[in-house]
């Protein structure tokens, strides 16, 4: 389903690189790389347009990577403290070469950055770790982000149309997630509180390559629909609303009781059917 809906979203972001108005540019059909001044004083990073950005490292200027026809038309400029990653709303692109576009932007380091967004099958990387009091991550149309989150109080997590978190540490006080139309977030770590709205076949689990148990959700309540899924490891309780197929699986001392389940869902403690 993530596949296909990929698809539909690369569509949707050829349909704005190819329009009935503005700038139409043949691709060159191969790649150069610039590197522009970065402002300093955002807080937020928000990437659209199926491009890929990796934050990491040091200095003051972006590295540009593109089919060399489109170079001159990425974006890298702040607004309202919100970096903004994009092209050119007057750029079409002709033909289908958009297909087969891969466009990288690599910013440095900043510490401070508390919320992420990205769209239209875009990714983004991180290899330092969010850290701070709170922190926020916005993804959808096939995008993903790849990070881990370390803050004392908030974590909020919106997810849509097969989007992805994925952490492989995370820490907080308090998450609040909200996924849909097959998104996904997966993770290794620790949340004391976590009130989840998971719909549409979407998914939160353990990050890969780690035990099925490792993320840990001590007092956790929401609501699941639509054939989606949660595993985790708690020892607090568990006070959620299942239906339409969808299945809590978890391990620990948890209490479930407080919990319902109607359509085929169900609470599985470590393989154990609890309530159905």
């Amino acid at each position: 389903m993530k596949r296909i809906f990929l698809s539909v979203c690369l569509a949707m972001v050829a349909a704005v690189l190819y329009g009935c108005s503005g700038l139409r540019v043949d691709a060159a059909g191969y790649t150069d790389s610039t590197m522009v001044p970065l402002p300093m004083e955002f807080k937020g990073i928000d990437v659209e347009d199926a491009i890929e950005v990796v934050f990491g490292g040091v200095g003051d200027e972006a590295f540009i990577e593109s089919d060399a026809n489109l170079l001159p038309y990425i974006e890298v400029y702040e607004t309202r403290g919100l970096l903004k990653i994009r092209f050119s709303d007057d750029i079409h692109l002709r033909g289908n070469r958009w297909n087969h576009l891969h466009t990288i932007v690599k910013i440095p380091y900043k510490n401070g950055v508390n919320t992420v967004s990205v769209s239209g099958a875009s990714s983004f990387s991180s290899g330092v770790p969010f850290t701070g009091t709170s922190f926020s991550v916005s993804a959808s149309g096939a995008s993903e982000v790849i990070c881990d989150i370390d803050v004392t109080d908030n974590i909020m997590v919106d997810l849509s149309g097969a989007a992805s978190l994925q952490c492989g540490t995370v820490r907080a006080a308090r998450m609040y997630i909200d996924a849909s139309g097959a998104s996904s977030f997966s993770a290794s770590g620790m949340v004391s509180e976590c009130e989840m709205s998971l719909s549409g076949a979407s998914s939160i689990e353990s990050a890969p390559g780690t035990d099925r148990y490792s993320l840990r959700l001590d007092k956790c309540t929401g609501d699941l629909s639509g054939a989606s899924s949660a595993v985790f490891c708690s020892d607090g309780f568990i006070a959620c609303s299942l239906s339409g197929g969808s299945h809590i699986y978890f391990k620990g001392g948890a209490d479930s009781k407080r919990s319902d389940c109607s359509g085929g869902s169900s609470i599985e403690w470590d393989g154990y059917l609890l309530y159905e």
